[in-house]
């Protein structure tokens, strides 16, 4: 008699699932908005994606080893996807970019969890790190409300997740003040779940968001053939108007006109 073996099963938690959501988000990113659009914004976006698509496997890896660093690292790397995503707002916007605030926090953020991960000091460290992401994801919301641009309900989602971000950050501040908690820890923990939730919640509507706005209004609005040449004579102008904004002397205008053989 031939013994049967159990089948093999696939369990699917937390973790597999923040794997396989932050995964595709990067993927649509890195696929439909920078390859086709590359830019200043699409180029920071797609780094804060990679940086998040690496904190979720990061944050498997803890998990798996039961690691008090890794999951550190992860934390860090996670609330670091807010001031990249700020940074490209900035970018698309056309403003200041004000990189060295944001490169800095990418940096410090995790260095700083990582290296106090074993120390009483964590969970101090935890909540300024953490306050200090909100700051970024308040900036952005505060930045998407005042993108010029026509559909504004594609920015809607994304900049409601980044002021929840704030609301959850002023209440895990509090809450510490406070000594909400029945152990020590347990209010630590519940802002470190929220953490996860948080990038699987963000990530989807910023990927979203992204591809809409590197694609263009056109392709919001589902144009035709006459919409998309009435769009690119658009997108044309608006370019012109940028250069001459910025004194860009590698944009000229060529008028080509062709006699009326008639």
């Amino acid at each position: 008699m031939i013994p049967l073996t159990a089948p093999v099963g696939i369990t699917v938690n937390t973790s597999v699932t923040l794997v396989a959501l932050v995964t595709l988000s990067a993927a649509l990113v890195f696929g439909l908005a920078l390859m086709p659009r590359p830019s200043r914004a699409t180029i920071t976006w797609s780094v804060g994606f990679g940086v998040a698509m690496l904190a979720t496997y990061v944050w498997v890896a803890a998990n798996q080893f039961d690691s008090a660093p890794l999951r550190a690292l992860s934390s860090g790397l996670i609330v670091s996807f807010e001031p990249l995503l700020w940074l490209g707002i900035r970018y698309y916007a056309e403003k200041r970019p004000l990189w060295p605030a944001a490169v800095a926090f990418v940096v410090i953020g995790p260095a700083l969890l990582t290296a106090s991960s074993t120390v009483d000091a964590y969970p101090t460290v935890f909540r300024i790190v953490f306050s200090g992401a909100a700051v970024f994801a308040g900036l952005s919301a505060w930045e998407l409300f005042r993108l010029r641009i026509s559909a504004r309900d594609v920015v809607l989602p994304l900049a409601l997740i980044s002021s929840a971000f704030v609301v959850v950050a002023v209440f895990g501040i509090v809450a510490g003040i406070a000594g909400v908690g029945s152990a020590p820890g347990d209010e630590l923990r519940m802002l470190r779940d929220i953490n996860g939730v948080g990038i699987l919640l963000t990530s989807q509507c910023a990927a979203i968001t992204i591809v809409l706005l590197a694609r263009g209004e056109v392709l919001l609005r589902g144009g035709g053939r006459g919409g998309r040449v009435e769009g690119d004579g658009a997108a044309l102008r608006a370019r012109l108007a940028r250069a001459q904004r910025l004194q860009d002397p590698s944009w000229s205008l060529l008028d080509i006109r062709l006699d009326d053989p008639a």
